[in-house]
C-alpha cells in the first residue's frame, strides 16, 4: 500500500506542475484518501484515539484537493 501511495501522490504532484490532466488527479486522489479513511482508519479507530486523528486530517486533505480541483485547476478534463 506504501508503494500506491508514493506513485499516486507524484503522479499528483508532477499533474500538479505540468498543469496537465490535474483536475483529473486531485479528484482521483481524493477518492483515493477517501478509500484509506474506509478501508485503513475506520477500523482502527476503534482501538485507538490516533485513528480518529487520522481521519480528520484525511478529511480535511479531501476537502483541499476538491477545492484545488474546483477552483485552480488549469486542465478542465472533467468538467
Amino acid at each position: 500500500m506504501n508503494y500506491a501511495t508514493g506513485v499516486l501522490i507524484t503522479a499528483f504532484i508532477v499533474s500538479c506542475l505540468i498543469g496537465k490532466y490535474d483536475q483529473l488527479a486531485s479528484l482521483l486522489m481524493a477518492l483515493y484518501v477517501l478509500l484509506m479513511i474506509f478501508l485503513i482508519h475506520i477500523p482502527r479507530a476503534a482501538e485507538s484515539s490516533n485513528d480518529m486523528l487520522n481521519i480528520f486530517r484525511n478529511i480535511m486533505v479531501i476537502g483541499a484537493l476538491l477545492m484545488y480541483a474546483k477552483a485552480f485547476a488549469k486542465d478542465r478534463f472533467i468538467a
